[in-house]
């Protein structure tokens, strides 16, 4: 296993079990002791993009309003495959707030989050001893799924708007927005923030690339990390769940019914685990096709309560 071959997000289960394997060797009068190599932010943009790459696009609004529901069931397996799966047997992992703090702690060697985030990535890891290693951070192009038949990427950010006030005050904020958004303006917000810039203009390698003075490894990973979005804006396929009524709600439900199951569920594994059992026998009901059915069956009432 490799950098390079970690393509899709089915290598990347693949490569997490063999990690936890490898590391549960090294302590051979230790069992079950391995460690999980990935963990990621915002698991609703992995439900929302996932769905979207597999051909089934979870919300779609027409110009009319009208909101079109595609819960596919396979889609949302392959989902589940990819993140529970390996999550509940411990090849994934999610303990800090943010997955930049399991990487700092040594508790995962990679994670996915946004751009913003970059600027939180550690360049070094603090072991149980308290020891301090020097790691290397590398940014790569997000992941799709190999049956996928899009490229789609999230896009997404912060959000400014002008309330309804008297009419010199609203004349003022879009005056100031005008300039925010300014290519000089806006580049230098992206290179202090790590939100990539708004204008196709100032999103270029060049434009961004000169702005930025790197000078510490901490700006040589947040310019890394606006270069790789950058390249998805201008060679790749953006996407964004539509606004409607109830959305907000939708999102929550959708990141915590899957990443509150696969973590409470690590836990149940994780005692039986302790008793003794293998790993094997430990995960097998939460790893059945009709675990998956309930759970699925679930989430489809839940959304509905929600959208009709």
């Amino acid at each position: 296993i490799s950098v390079d071959s970690i393509t899709s997000w089915e290598a990347l289960t693949r490569a997490g079990e063999a990690y936890y394997n490898w590391t549960d060797a090294q302590t051979p009068d230790v069992k079950n002791d391995g460690k999980a190599i990935y963990g990621r932010d915002s698991v609703a943009n992995y439900i929302f993009v996932g769905t979207k790459q597999l051909g089934h696009e979870l919300f779609k609004v027409d110009s009319e309003g009208k909101l079109t529901v595609d819960i596919d069931k396979q889609t949302m397996k392959t989902l589940w495959d990819n993140f529970y799966v390996p999550f509940v047997k411990g090849y994934f992992a999610a303990s800090g707030k943010f997955r930049s703090e399991d990487m700092k702690t040594g508790t995962i060697l990679a994670f996915t989050g946004s751009s913003s985030s970059a600027g939180y990535t550690p360049t070094f890891a603090i072991d149980k001893n308290d020891e301090k290693h020097d790691i290397k951070v590398a940014i790569l192009k997000p992941l799709e799924f190999e049956k996928s038949v899009s490229h789609a990427q999230v896009q997404q950010g912060a959000g400014l708007c002008v309330l309804k006030t008297n009419e010199a005050e609203q004349y003022a904020a879009v005056e100031f927005l005008k300039w925010f958004t300014a290519t000089e303006q806006n580049l230098q917000f992206a290179i202090a923030s790590g939100y990539s810039p708004v204008k196709l203009e100032a999103n270029t390698e060049e434009k961004i690339s000169s702005a930025f003075k790197a000078e510490t490894e901490k700006d040589r990973i947040k310019l890394d990390a606006l270069l790789a979005s950058t390249k998805i804006y201008t060679e790749g396929e953006t996407y964004a769940c539509p606004a409607f009524d109830g959305s907000k709600d939708v999102r929550s439900i959708l990141g915590k019914k899957l990443e509150s199951t696969a973590i409470n569920d690590r836990g149940c594994v994780a005692e039986l685990l302790e008793a003794g059992m293998s790993l094997e026998e430990a995960s097998k009901e939460y790893c059945s096709e009709e675990y998956f059915d309930a759970w699925y069956d679930s989430l489809c009432k839940e959304i509905k309560a929600v959208v009709g």
